[in-house]
């Protein structure tokens, strides 16, 4: 009887060792919501960094993941990694000017680099050397972690474009502020619509030409309705794609942890710049085969001084409106929009790392 209240004890003692393991080694779930579909040259690049926090923490983290806005809506993101409804979320500066001016600046310089790994290394490079942009992130209770990027400027368009000319007198859309007060100036009638509603606006005439990325044209299937693609070779869209994290959160992981995720952001911006220039080759291949009719507008001298023509005066009134606001844009708080400017102009010009 002895021996059996033994050999009852040291299984329960066993049982109660293996809970305990069991318990230290649970895996951390993290909530990751993005306003992007999975299936997407975007929603790879998503994924490239939050299969690699699995590899990088050796399975003491793990993902779960709402695509296409299942959890909060694209306009939503940032309060809710704020408010830590979502633990990460996608950002895109664009859809918050006021929030974050700081990291809409990139917007004002329209010739940028153009090589995957110089786009992501003027990224990261100003995010670490410009105080004002990790601020910002700060303001809202978050920490930028992952940094990658969205390709080269682009109309779809119902009608032919083949310069800047040929958006006189037609309807525009454009999710920038800038890029919209570029319209005016150029003659065009500046349109904000919401991006959900792009496919629709451009079919049925409610606007003539959407400028966005190659990448975001080739998701939203926009040449569906707008057989006319006009790629602007030279003229980035300045707009880091950064994935953030509530700041809560990550500083209750452990160190290890800690170094771990932001380990998994370097390795995943690295990988992500290799096929950057390749997919984006990719995607207006795929544009063309299925009927839309491209068009480059390459080193177009005229357009791309009359841009630049057009866009300066924007520049300047958008300082004064940073001098306006608590911020001082070209002086105060790291000299955002020199030192920005700069660095996009350095490497715009370096050779591919």
């Amino acid at each position: 009887m002895k021996l059996f209240s033994k050999v009852m004890m040291t299984g329960a003692s066993i049982a109660a060792a293996l809970a305990l393991t069991g318990a230290a080694f649970a895996a951390t779930t993290f909530t990751y919501a993005s306003n992007g579909p999975e299936n997407s040259v975007r929603g790879r690049a998503e994924k490239l960094f939050l299969d690699e926090i699995e590899k990088q923490t050796e399975g003491r983290i793990k993902i779960q993941a709402f695509w296409a806005n299942t959890l909060v809506s694209g306009n939503e993101l940032l309060k809710a990694c704020s408010d830590g409804v979502a633990d990460m979320v996608f950002i895109n500066a664009n859809f918050y000017p006021k929030a974050m001016p700081y990291g809409n600046t990139f917007m004002l310089v329209p010739f940028g680099p153009q090589k995957g790994e110089n786009v992501v290394a003027c990224y990261q490079e100003a995010y670490e050397t410009v105080p004002a942009l990790k601020e910002e992130y700060a303001r809202h209770n978050m920490i930028p972690v992952y940094f990658f990027a969205t390709d080269n400027n682009s109309f779809t368009s119902r009608k032919p474009i083949a310069s800047v000319e040929d958006l006189k007198g037609q309807k525009a859309r454009a999710s920038s502020r800038w890029a919209l007060a570029a319209f005016k100036s150029m003659g065009a009638t500046a349109v904000s619509v919401p991006w959900a509603d792009c496919y629709m606006a451009l079919q049925s005439g409610t606007v003539d030409t959407i400028l966005t990325s190659v990448e975001s044209q080739h998701r939203g299937r926009l040449y569906e309705v707008g057989p006319y693609l006009w790629v602007w070779d030279k003229m980035w869209l300045g707009t880091p794609y950064i994935i953030s994290i509530n700041a809560k959160k990550f500083k209750k992981l452990s160190k290890e942890d800690q170094e771990a995720i932001l380990r998994a952001g370097r390795i995943a911006t690295e990988q992500f710049a290799k096929t950057f220039n390749a997919d984006t080759e990719a995607e207006i291949a795929d544009m063309a085969r299925k009927g839309t009719t491209v068009t480059h507008a390459g080193g177009l001298a005229n357009s791309s001084a009359r841009y630049r023509a057009t866009n300066s005066p924007i520049t300047k009134r958008t300082l004064q409106d940073f001098r306006k606001g608590s911020g001082n844009a070209d002086g105060g708080n790291g000299g955002v929009m020199n030192m920005t400017s700069s660095g996009i102009m350095r490497w715009a010009s370096a050779p591919p790392s």
